[in-house]
């Protein structure tokens, strides 16, 4: 059984595709035209059954994950479309059948099998609670607002840049010291799955050096997928030191495997208290979600640093405008990372912009397969009073000797890429700054 976390590209399907999986819907996307996009985190169902899995928080190596990608239609009856967040499927291939069909990648950056599905139907809950939960806080407690703060104190008080670095479909910004190395993260994502082509080609390491905290926003793959680009010794030097900041969301068994996979290489992982709205330390704030879903529930961040003449730069993750954390409410934003890659539909931001040159910017990947950015987010982003000639995105990928990258500063006003550190570890990322 392969590892679905190694990073092979070129690496396919199973030679032996399980019959049966159980299956937690992740995430949907709806891009302007065509099919809703559906994936589902799933494992193998006879392994379920054998290996007693749920009952303890572990997570063997070589688990046989994967994860399904349905297309639903508009008016698609069947519970591939309609499953909502939090009811476990188990489903049945029959590769002979092609009515009802999927797409699953037994590897989270390579390529999918085509699997014909005989039936689906819902899981008794018992079964249903060992596939998707929360980490129960007997395991993995919830951090004092004390032990945030130490993690964020690993950031230079003196930083006063941020870069919003071109990872193809994803999510991956960071706080820089003056040197333009990343001190602190806010999510380590990139594209993956059939998004894996947005990644760039040249982008091989993101740096660790500083061994930078990492707050992740919310528990999907294109917001922490860079955690796992490297392997063996490479990836446990990564990981080795590293505290992630993680909100406290049911996840199912892919997640679960990754959460396992960072404690077992060596990370710290804190689980923020929800019973916190917002901690602030020097200039940086990490506030709670106020929405239900996955990606509504998670943390958003605030940064504020000496040139700001306003609100902050305001890092949002994929969470809804409408469910930003309660401390963004009315704010002016110097600066701001639009929300869900530009894939959130109607309604505009409630952070407006501090003045009519307040730039904004996007990550997502060119040609990726939700339409992001959506022409419906954009104009409710104009509306609002974001300029389009600020607009920067890191899709205008830059000629540059690592490579053709798209990688952003967000510093004072005047100040713009390119700009090119030193990297402490001896030049091996590829981070320079181009826009």
């Amino acid at each position: 059984m392969r590892d679905f976390f190694d990073f092979d590209p070129e690496r396919g399907w199973e030679e032996r595709p399980p019959r049966r999986v159980l299956a937690v819907l992740a995430g949907e996307e709806r891009p302007d035209e065509g099919p809703a996009l559906r994936h589902f985190e799933a494992i193998d169902a006879e392994f379920v059954l054998e290996q007693a899995y749920g009952y303890a928080w572990s997570a063997p190596e070589g688990m046989p994950l994967s994860v399904l990608e349905y297309e639903a239609r508009q008016g698609d009856p069947h519970l591939l479309a309609t499953a909502p967040e939090g009811v476990v499927l188990d489903i049945r291939f029959d590769d002979a059948l092609r009515d009802v069909a999927l797409r699953q990648y037994f590897n989270l950056f390579g390529a999918a099998a085509l699997r014909g599905v005989a039936h689906a139907v819902p899981v008794d809950a018992g079964t249903g609670r060992r596939i998707l939960a929360s980490p129960p806080e007997d395991a993995f407690p919830s951090a004092s607002e004390h032990r945030i703060e130490e993690a964020l104190a690993r950031t230079d008080a003196h930083a006063d840049m941020a870069a919003i670095y071109d990872v193809g479909q994803g999510s991956c910004s960071a706080i820089l010291e003056a040197s333009a190395n990343p001190c602190l993260y806010f999510d380590f994502g990139g594209g993956v799955l059939q998004n894996t082509r947005t990644y760039p080609d040249a982008l091989r390491h993101l740096c660790m050096t500083r061994k930078p905290t990492i707050i992740m926003s919310h528990w999907d793959w294109d917001h922490w997928s860079s955690a796992m680009r490297s392997q063996g010794a490479a990836l446990a030097a990564n990981l080795e030191g590293t505290t992630w900041i993680v909100p406290r969301q049911k996840i199912g068994p892919v997640h679960k495997a990754f959460l396992m996979r960072l404690i077992a290489g060596g990370a710290r992982v804190e689980f923020w208290d929800d019973s916190k709205t917002s901690i602030t330390y020097n200039a940086i704030e990490i506030a709670k979600c106020q929405g239900a879903s996955r990606n509504d529930s998670g943390l958003a961040m605030r940064y504020r640093p000496d040139w700001c003449t306003h609100d902050g730069v305001f890092f949002t993750g994929d969470c809804a405008y409408s469910a930003l954390p309660q401390s963004f409410a009315g704010a002016r934003a110097d600066a701001l990372v639009v929300s869900h890659h530009g894939g959130l539909s109607g309604g505009s931001p409630p952070l407006a912009p501090a003045s009519p040159n307040a730039p904004w910017y996007l990550s997502y990947g060119a040609g990726n397969s939700y339409d992001h950015p959506k022409r419906s987010a954009l104009s409710a982003h104009w509306s609002a009073g974001w300029s389009p000639a600020n607009l920067r995105d890191t899709t205008h990928r830059q000629p540059h000797p690592l490579g053709d990258l798209g990688h952003i500063l967000v510093a004072a006003p005047g100040i713009h890429g390119p700009i090119s550190g030193t990297p402490p570890c001896g030049g091996t990322c590829q981070l320079p700054i181009v826009q």
